[in-house]
């Protein structure tokens, strides 16, 4: 028993499931995630259409929004559902019919509380979106102020009951794989997992397309000065959509130093939405100025250049001739040795595939998908041959073994930065087996034939 997902995803994987087995699953989860691609199209036009009737603008800037959207979704993670969740919000608070009544806020509440299950995270956005609320559009009375505080507690109820079923369930408030990631000797804000992100998939497709789109338009609000044609309710959302990246990687890189995987830089995306409203808020003062024509380019020029990329990227795709991932072919090696090797497995990076593709019981040696009583282990720094021990596990899978001596030097969790506990354990032993997978080499350890 786990809790180690985000909740709203694992209801998901879980309902999927129930319905089916095998390939149906996938299926599942690639049609999920063109809903989504075109629900985050769709919110992300409803909202640049509030300050702006130029449909290729407007195209242009959903459809830069929506790739962006689908390039992090190939993960197959929690983010699916939280991008287009997120702008749905912002387009409910923004959308021209909103009034504070008792049945909005309800409303609203509630689907700030789906977008906290669907990344935990998104509890960053929600907070702020809603000081922001506070701070820049106040309310004139004191009924303004309990609607305010009515939207708050509706979101809130149901998020204090799923802290209460897990503590019932899992015995611990939270998920486990935040626990796991959260277990740094110090929180000082770090800079080894934000270089990791800036340098993977996420620098080409999202953080370096936002930072340009925010210098550009801060260049322009210079040039053109003035109001920008914000309302105020409008202006916290578009802050709040500016300033969540800087929130979340502050939170995340100070409660942990393990890697940031591309799905992390879900933020950047909705920065570029609110980037892109402060453009179409600032067409007022272009047209002032008279340039339809330039606005009208430059928004071809771009639009091309989005095109080219994605015309380039999956071409670049396509041409690859790998049959799948590290962790897949792992994870296949594993499953044909597992057939004829019985016992307890434990394996730590790029175990998940390998745990759902073996029919052996599996010890997740990173604590992502454990329990709280296992994390103290690693808290601990408890010494790993002790540890599998204890789980009387015979086979210990590992990635990239490193051999000192003649022996292996084992570390668990290998992926956690220099600030986080680790167990570490000697094997002077020869592998079962041994594996290399495009020049990635795995081995396998027989605990018992010590």
């Amino acid at each position: 028993m786990t809790n180690g997902y985000h909740p709203l995803w694992m209801l998901f994987l879980v309902v999927f499931s129930l319905l089916g087995s095998g390939k149906f699953i996938f299926y599942m989860v690639e049609a999920t995630t063109l809903a989504a691609f075109m629900g985050t199209y769709l919110a992300a036009r409803a909202l640049y259409r509030i300050y702006s009737q130029d449909l290729l603008a407007i195209e242009l800037g959903a459809s830069v929004v929506a790739i962006q959207m689908l390039v992090l979704s190939s993960g197959g993670m929690e983010i699916v559902l939280t991008i287009p969740l997120i702008l749905a919000l912002c387009w409910y608070r923004m959308r021209a019919g909103f009034r504070w009544l008792p049945s909005t806020a309800l409303i609203y509440g509630l689907l700030a509380a789906v977008v906290v299950f669907s990344r935990l995270d998104a509890v960053l956005f929600v907070f702020l979106i809603i000081f922001l609320d506070c701070l820049i559009d106040r309310p004139s009375s004191s009924g303004g102020w309990l609607l305010r505080l009515g939207a708050f507690a509706s979101g809130a109820v149901p998020i204090g009951l799923y802290g209460i079923l897990n503590y019932f369930l899992f015995h611990t408030w939270t998920p486990i794989s935040g626990q796991a990631k959260q277990l740094r000797l110090h929180h000082i804000p770090s800079l080894v997992p934000f270089d990791k992100l800036v340098n993977h998939v996420g620098r080409g497709i999202l953080i370096i397309p936002t930072a340009i789109l925010l210098v550009t338009l801060s260049i322009l609000a210079l040039l053109f000065r003035g109001r920008l044609h914000l309302a105020k309710s409008h202006l916290a959302v578009v802050l709040c959509l500016l300033l969540f990246p800087l929130l979340q990687q502050i939170a995340v890189t100070s409660l942990s130093d393990w890697q940031l995987w591309p799905w992390y830089a879900y933020s950047f995306i909705v920065a570029t939405v609110g980037a892109l409203l402060v453009g179409f808020s600032r067409m007022v003062a272009l047209q002032q100025f008279g340039l339809p024509l330039m606005r009208r380019l430059v928004a071809v020029a771009a639009i091309l250049a989005v095109l080219a990329y994605a015309v380039i990227d999956m071409r670049r795709t396509s041409l690859e001739k790998s049959t799948g991932t590290i962790w897949y072919s792992y994870g296949k090696d594993i499953e044909e040795f597992s057939k004829t090797h019985e016992g307890v497995y434990a394996m730590g990076d790029c175990a998940g595939t390998t745990g759902y593709l073996i029919n052996q019981p599996l010890v997740q040696l990173e604590g992502l998908v454990m329990d709280p009583s296992y994390l103290e282990n690693i808290r601990r720094q408890r010494d790993l041959k002790q540890v599998l021990a204890n789980y009387n596990v015979r086979y210990y899978v590992t990635p990239t073994p490193r051999i000192v001596g003649g022996c292996f030097q084992a570390v668990e969790p290998l992926l956690a930065g220099p600030d986080s506990p680790k167990m570490r354990g000697t094997f002077c032993m020869l592998p079962v087996a041994s594996y290399n997978t495009d020049g990635f080499p795995l081995s396998v350890f027989d605990l018992q034939s010590q």
